[in-house]
């Protein structure tokens, strides 16, 4: 079985050209074959077979360990890395990382299985030892592995005084010359303590007879360097010491330092922890920022813990869930809201984003962000309470207004019809002077009903939808309604509004603001000369801005402005002057998105501006 194994991989070495580069780069350290994946049959190379630490017959049992593995998930990911435990002669466990390559042979269903092992540790040795010779005998090799080395080669006595430097990168010279070092001690060279430091570490290689490593700055050109210094043994009482400038490293290692404490304060300050689990080590971690949101100080990390924490009560249905989702959706990433309830009973809302990271279709690891946001929550609630409240105390007050207006006009109705059947009944008296006042209150009494009611139905109405209408076209009809009004008047109209421009709007809204601003004009013209009303529109940044500029009276704006739209004001003695209009057309426009500003000037007119968000292309296709 094993020859037919042989075979069987020779052919597929010489049908597939993928497999040659798998081995090149994987099969170091020997191969295992299996023709078929499912099947016990193998093939061991010789390098695999004769490995001194295992035994082929334990290797092979790891290798269909490894098989069985993948049969069972039956995947095709190519190719793999892996980890293979063996047992060594003497009873030791041993790992050797391997690489996994499945193929498919043409008019073949059966998958084929390729291990790929890492060189093993003698081979190490033996490359090791072909080194050293090479070292010995070669001054090419030894020029080459010395172009390797670091900055500097220092030779010093166990005192720290220089014998010899070389100094293999010219352009990375440092301090002083070798002239200048050479006979000195490093502390005579290196002050600030520096010298120092670096003197009891070469007393320290020298009594030990070790390695001894020692890190240090230098300030040169007014630049801060970091360099490390690795002091080994050389001959009695002396050490070669190799200097090495760390400074990009130890710049890029400061700089994640730097990022990674950033990182940690924005998660404390957004209360954004993490836990992770390997489930190949079984193995939890949880960072202090999670701990602080489930109340845990003490506990050691456990998966079992982690769902317990990340759920309500003693229901398994919050990171669990979330977990099951992952797994059953087939994704890598997903975000939850959860409810838990924290070790110390406290009940929280959490955002978790879970990540999975999968190996042959089974989960290895599971990542997960968490974030407290229950004031958040406790915020969306607050405001989903105050709407509907809002809500309910709106339909009320129509309720009422509706109740207040019909029972208030029943009654001024009422006493209209006995003022009127007085009048009738007793005409003497109807001219008295008392009478006659009780009738103009009565009709005022009316006509304040009637402005109040409608403006409680504006106010109170919140359920108008815009849609695309010509302004152009509302300008043009209200025209036509006050043209006799006008005319009458002596006012001219001047409309410069064409029917292209569009406003998102209501269109009585529409209909209301522009004829308030046109009899407005009307009403407040300059009888002393010759009255006009100019309409246009101009555009100015994210609006469309509507004009309605006049030569009347004007408004005194430093006296008046604070008050122009605020309800019964009136600034000039006109008797048909309530107060109202403005206040009502500045909520109309305001209800629209838009807004209002005034320029105006006593005895020379005003100018009223009614700034309208450009159209949406949202905004249904009504053209008004």
């Amino acid at each position: 079985m094993k020859a037919q194994a042989e075979s069987a991989f020779f052919e597929l070495l010489k049908d597939d050209k993928k497999i040659f580069d798998f081995l090149m780069d994987f099969g170091g350290g020997g191969i295992v074959f299996f023709p078929n994946l499912y099947e016990n049959d193998c093939y061991l190379s010789p390098r695999a077979a004769d490995l001194e630490e295992i035994s082929s017959r334990n290797m092979s049992k790891a290798a269909q360990k490894l098989r069985e593995d993948y049969a069972a998930f039956q995947t095709e990911n190519i190719p793999v890395i892996d980890k293979l435990v063996f047992s060594h002669e003497s009873g030791l466990l041993m790992e050797r990382f391997v690489h996994v390559m499945l193929r498919k042979r043409e008019n073949k269903t059966a998958l084929s299985m390729i291990i790929g092992i890492k060189d093993t540790s003698e081979s190490d040795k033996k490359r090791r030892q072909s080194y050293k010779e090479a070292f010995a005998n070669s001054e090419r090799f030894k020029r080459s592995i010395v172009g390797a080395l670091p900055d500097l080669v220092i030779h010093c006595d166990h005192t720290g005084r220089y014998l010899d430097i070389v100094n293999y990168k010219p352009e990375k010279k440092l301090i002083y010359d070798k002239a200048e070092m050479v006979g000195k001690r490093v502390s005579e060279v290196l002050h600030d303590g520096t010298g120092l430091k670096i003197e009891e570490a070469i007393r320290k290689s020298v009594l030990s007879q070790k390695l001894e490593v020692v890190e240090y700055k230098l300030l040169i050109k007014g630049r801060v360097q970091y360099f490390e210094a690795r002091i080994v043994p050389y001959k009695k009482n002396e050490v070669i010491a190799l200097v090495r400038n760390i400074t990009d490293e130890q710049e890029a290692s400061i700089k994640l330092t730097r990022t990674k404490e950033a990182l940690q304060q924005t998660n404390e300050m957004a209360m954004v922890g993490f836990f992770e689990h390997d489930f190949l080590e079984n193995r939890s971690y949880w960072s202090k920022t999670f701990r602080e949101i489930i109340e845990d100080s003490n506990s050691a990390p456990d998966l079992s813990l982690t769902m317990e924490r990340l759920s309500f009560a003693d229901s398994k249905d919050g990171i669990y869930v979330l977990f099951e989702s992952l797994k059953n959706e087939k994704k890598d990433r997903l975000t939850r809201e959860i409810q838990i309830r924290t070790y110390k009973g406290r009940t929280k809302w959490v955002k978790c984003t879970a990540l999975a990271e999968y190996h042959k279709i089974r989960c290895v690891r599971f990542f997960c962000t968490v974030q407290d946001i229950t004031q958040q929550k406790k915020t969306e609630q607050e405001q989903e309470q105050l709407i509907t409240l809002t809500k309910r105390q709106n339909d009320q007050l129509k309720n009422f207004s509706g109740i207040v207006s019909h029972n208030l006009r029943s009654h001024t109705s009422n006493l209209k019809g006995l003022i009127d059947m007085i009048r009738e009944d007793h005409p003497d008296f109807s001219k008295s002077e008392m009478f006659t006042y009780l009738g103009e209150v009565s009709e005022n009494l009316s006509d304040t009903i009637s402005n109040l009611e409608e403006i409680a139905k504006f106010t109170l109405d919140s359920n108008n939808e815009l849609d695309r209408i010509s302004l152009g076209k509302i300008v043009a009809k209200t025209i036509t309604q006050v043209k006799i009004l006008a005319e009458q008047a002596g006012i001219e109209i001047i409309n410069l509004v064409p029917e292209s421009v569009h406003v998102d709007g209501v269109p009585a809204y529409l209909d209301s603001i522009v004829l308030n601003f046109l009899t407005n004009a009307i009403k407040y013209r300059d009888t002393d000369k010759q009255s006009y009303v100019k309409l246009f529109s101009t555009v100015k940044g994210p609006y469309t801005v509507f004009n309605i500029e006049d030569n009347g009276l004007g408004i005194d704006l430093d006296r008046h402005g604070d008050k122009l739209f605020q309800l019964y004001k009136t600034f000039h003695r006109n008797n048909d002057s309530k107060g109202i209009g403005l206040f009502i057309t500045r909520n109309q426009i305001e209800s629209m998105g838009g807004h209002v500003e005034v320029k105006s000037v006593p005895g020379k007119g005003t100018t009223f501006m009614v700034f309208f968000p450009k159209v949406s292309r949202s905004a249904s296709r009504n053209e008004g």
